[in-house]
């Protein structure tokens, strides 16, 4: 199993996570903005250790930027702020952030560089929910408590959001 298989971002606390269409994914892919894991496990193989931990982390970073803090539902109030993600930015080491303007039938998010992605209601995409939870034990099988859990709202977006790429 490959350390980057998953990414460990939830930590007792409600969260946005915002998912790119397929062709906007395809589209940087294509590009070369956005290496794939099929990549890196290539540049593995040959030996291209650098590069593939250089691509491992542009496709965790790129994963972070879409992970922010705060549960935006729509229909559940307004919010016009900014809000961190769960990307650190290496030169400032402080959490990217986006702003997001919720209004009571939609909700838009700008990222770093100026771009704004919108939520896709129109396919009924939208305040998907999804929850971790953390038990005490070795296995959820044998867990007697709950130590902790996390929330997500999940909303499809119309493209990718961008920190650097």
């Amino acid at each position: 199993r490959s350390p980057y298989d998953n990414i460990s971002a939830f930590n007792t606390y409600h969260y946005t996570v915002y998912v790119p269409t397929n062709e906007s994914i395809e589209a940087l892919i294509n590009s070369g903005k956005l290496p794939t894991w099929e990549q890196v496990e290539a540049e593995e193989k040959a030996g291209e250790t650098e590069k593939s931990e250089a691509d491992a982390q542009l496709i965790l970073n790129f994963l972070r930027y879409h992970i922010q803090d705060n549960s935006l539902v729509i229909g559940g109030g307004t919010d016009d702020d900014y809000h961190e993600t769960a990307l650190i930015d290496s030169e400032t080491h402080r959490f990217h952030q986006l702003h997001s303007k919720l209004t009571a039938t939609g909700l838009t998010v700008r990222d770093n560089t100026g771009s704004e992605a919108h939520v896709m209601a129109d396919f009924g995409l939208y305040n998907l929910m999804a929850r971790e939870y953390q038990y005490m034990g070795t296995s959820a099988i044998n867990a007697r408590m709950l130590q902790t859990t996390s929330s997500a709202v999940i909303h499809l977006i119309d493209k990718p959001l961008m920190y650097n790429l």
